[in-house]
């Protein structure tokens, strides 16, 4: 999957259910579908494409035979948790109250005069980080 603005990434979740290890660009929806190095590789994007194409080339052929074994295990008991139950638990209670929760800190932040005291700064950034976190449905 070398997209790195795909959504949601159903052709990963297929691959993944058919037991197909998947490499993917570490972006989008698809950072969240698969776990680095045990289901499929995550590559950079900001390297023409080279991490991509060595993960793939690391699980061809017969060097490639037990990781993509193992990979394909471990993807298809990953996509074995997910349904519409799973996604709607996550969604409604974690994504949700994150979501609500950055929306009240962000209008803390505003309300903060913002003069020559730059300290807000390290906090917002805190923020937005948090913004980034990660939701596998292992955290539900």
């Amino acid at each position: 999957m070398p997209s790195d603005t795909e959504t949601l990434g159903f052709v990963v979740i297929e691959a993944m259910s058919s037991g197909v290890p998947v490499v993917a660009v570490n972006a989008g929806g698809v950072k969240d579908l698969v776990s680095h190095g045990s289901s499929g590789f995550l590559a950079r994007t900001d390297d023409d494409m080279k991490e991509f194409t060595e993960y793939v080339r690391s699980l061809l052929g017969e060097a490639g035979r037990e990781k993509r074994a193992q990979m394909g295990v471990e993807g298809r008991k990953w996509a074995e948790r997910w349904s519409w139950e799973t996604a709607t638990s996550i969604l409604r209670n974690i994504q949700y109250q994150r979501a609500i929760q950055n929306h009240r800190d962000r209008l803390a932040l505003a309300e903060r005069p913002q003069g020559e005291d730059d300290s807000w700064k390290a906090e917002e950034e805190a923020i937005l980080r948090k913004q980034f976190d990660l939701y596998r449905p292992d955290l539900a």
